[in-house]
C-alpha cells in the first residue's frame, strides 16, 4: 500500500510539473501573439502611409508641372519661353 501511495503522490507531482509547464508555454504563446499582432498592425499603417506618400508625391509632381507650365509663359529678354522649364529633366525624374 505504501508503495501505491509514493507512485500516486510521484505521478501527481509529474501532473503539476506538466501543468505549470503548460501554464509556463500558454504565456510565451501569448506573448508571441500579441507581438504578431503589433507587427501586423504596424504593417498595416506602414502600407497606409506609403500609399499617401506616393499620392502626395504624385500630386506634388503634377502642380510642379503646372508651375512649369505657367512660368514658361513670362516672357524673357523679349522672347517667348517655349513653356517649358529650364531643368525639365529634374521635374520628371522627381515624378519617378
Amino acid at each position: 500500500m505504501a508503495e501505491i501511495v509514493t507512485s500516486v503522490k510521484k505521478v501527481s507531482d509529474i501532473v503539476a510539473e506538466i501543468a505549470a509547464a503548460s501554464a509556463e508555454q500558454s504565456r510565451g504563446l501569448e506573448e508571441v501573439n500579441g507581438a504578431v499582432v503589433n507587427m501586423d498592425e504596424m504593417t498595416q499603417r506602414n502600407g497606409a502611409l506609403v500609399e499617401q506618400t506616393n499620392a502626395s508625391a504624385q500630386a506634388m509632381a503634377n502642380q510642379a508641372r503646372q508651375l512649369a507650365e505657367l512660368v514658361g509663359h513670362f516672357r524673357i529678354d523679349g522672347e517667348a519661353s517655349d513653356g517649358r522649364a529650364a531643368n525639365d529633366s529634374e521635374l520628371e525624374d522627381a515624378a519617378d
